[in-house]
């Protein structure tokens, strides 16, 4: 499937999730480096856990840019998301709400 997605759009979607307000800290919390495995989804500690409230392109779509070229925007909503892993350098708390189709832990993630 080909969209037509503007790159800051997916960084805007990335960036979203650094600035939820943090919720009080659970028993069941995930809290960790995290790595990213795409745009919606991180692993901590072995632990997939799709970001709840983003839908971000799969890491291997295709979208338009505004000249109508294409270009991999599932890679790059990935490489936003990791870029802001890796600026601010501190672990992510991750609040279980749900599990997904998939059998992921879907979670409010913050910073």
């Amino acid at each position: 499937m080909i969209l037509k997605i503007g790159r800051n759009r997916i960084f805007g979607l990335a960036l979203a999730i650094s600035v939820l307000l943090a919720p009080a800290v659970l028993a069941d919390d995930l809290i960790g480096q995290a790595s990213v495995v795409d745009g919606d989804t991180i692993k901590i500690h072995g632990t997939r856990i799709r970001l709840r409230g983003i839908d971000a392109p799969e890491s291997t779509q295709l979208c338009r840019n505004d000249d109508s070229n294409l270009y991999q925007c599932g890679r790059a909503s990935a490489k936003a998301l990791a870029g802001i892993l890796w600026a601010i350098r501190r672990p992510v708390m991750c609040s279980p709400v749900d599990r997904d189709q998939y059998g992921r832990t879907v979670a409010t993630c913050t910073l």
